[in-house]
């Protein structure tokens, strides 16, 4: 490992890895566990493998368009409008 101090990512990463490849690496690294972790907790909820692994992969796909619904919002000028409002208040 290496220390790699020109960028936000992370401190460490290692020398064969260039940055995106490393970035790849986590958010795959991060999926499989988001995954894991989801079938875990239904499972334990529910105690069925049919319902976690509906909810798994079910999940994602809502979340995903919810995020496309999020993005669209956020570049909306009203929501723009309330960030600065609220950056305005909070800096006083």
């Amino acid at each position: 490992m290496h220390v790699d101090n020109s960028s936000n990512t992370s401190r460490y990463r290692p020398v064969f890895l260039t940055e995106e490849k490393y970035i790849m690496a986590k958010t795959a690294t991060f999926g499989i566990l988001h995954v894991a972790t989801s079938f875990t907790v239904t499972y334990s909820l529910t105690g069925s493998i049919t319902i976690a692994g509906v909810v798994t992969f079910v999940e994602p796909v809502v979340n995903t368009v919810m995020h496309y619904f999020f993005d669209k919002y956020l570049d909306h000028p009203r929501a723009e409008a309330a960030r600065l409002a609220m950056a305005r208040a909070v800096a006083r």
